[in-house]
């Protein structure tokens, strides 16, 4: 993403970070800027929201540009299930073991069920963690109402952290006898992290679950009755993942008549 970044800034763009957009700005019914929080506004000729689908549809947009396609989709639609991960850094060298490994039991802890650890080291990629040294990740499938309902009560939301957090570090333990007194920094991810540093409706971390509802349906870019305004991303590629959205914002530029 780097390159990406330094090519952009080489061909005269500019990047604002820490900056969030709290509302687009129409005019006639075109796309003519955005206003961010703080209350700073950024006119345009071309308005383009890689922003999460629902937040720019029903919030930023306020729910002004749609039709009973779009309103079905974000209705009813399927969406990848949000996940918990917690992150470990271990001194050991995890590196015989297979690189992912799925563990398919029922686990209850802290009142929540799941079902299904997914552990993955990354032995593989010498970047991430010193020699001798691993990083590991167990993703948990989750129900975000439940977590939601959780975060109005900070301090029982921390405490349910704690006890899922201790309680995978045991399964890690079991599963890599090598770790076992060697955690050396641990971190977890709620869906409401998600939420607050990305804005994913309902925390789902790749957006449409590809179904035979959804997979053949081809979301269009724009917005009805909306001139000068694209959407990119995962939230109108089902599937999402990275490639998919990348390769969504080389579409969106291929529509834009310059």
């Amino acid at each position: 993403m780097k390159k990406v970044e330094r090519r952009y800034k080489e061909l005269g763009g500019i990047i604002k970070y820490n900056s969030k957009v709290q509302k687009i700005i129409t005019n006639e019914n075109s796309a003519t800027g955005i206003k961010l929080v703080s209350g700073e506004i950024h006119n345009g000729n071309w308005i383009i929201s890689a922003a999460d689908g629902h937040f720019t549809i029903f919030d930023m947009l306020d729910g002004k540009y749609l039709n009973e396609d779009l309103q079905n989709l974000y209705n009813s639609h399927k969406l990848f299930q949000p996940l918990v991960q917690i992150s470990f850094g271990i001194d050991a060298d995890l590196s015989k073991y297979p690189h992912s490994i799925i563990a398919i039991q029922n686990e209850e802890v802290a009142g929540f069920s799941f079902h299904g650890l997914n552990y993955k080291h990354y032995c593989y990629d010498k970047t991430l963690a010193p020699e001798g040294k691993s990083v590991v990740i167990v993703l948990l499938p989750t129900n975000f109402e439940q977590w939601k309902e959780i975060y109005k009560d900070k301090i029982l939301y921390k405490q349910k952290k704690v006890e899922i957090l201790q309680y995978i570090q045991k399964k890690v333990e079991a599963m890599y006898p090598e770790s076992q007194g060697k955690f050396l920094v641990t971190d977890m991810a709620t869906p409401m992290t998600y939420i607050r540093y990305t804005g994913n409706y309902k925390a789902s971390f790749e957006g449409w679950y590809p179904n035979f509802q959804n997979i053949m349906i081809k979301i269009p870019k724009t917005l009805p009755g909306l001139n000068n305004f694209y959407m990119a991303g995962q939230w109108v590629e089902p599937g999402g993942g990275i490639p998919n959205a990348v390769l969504s914002g080389k579409s969106v530029i291929d529509l834009i008549d310059i």
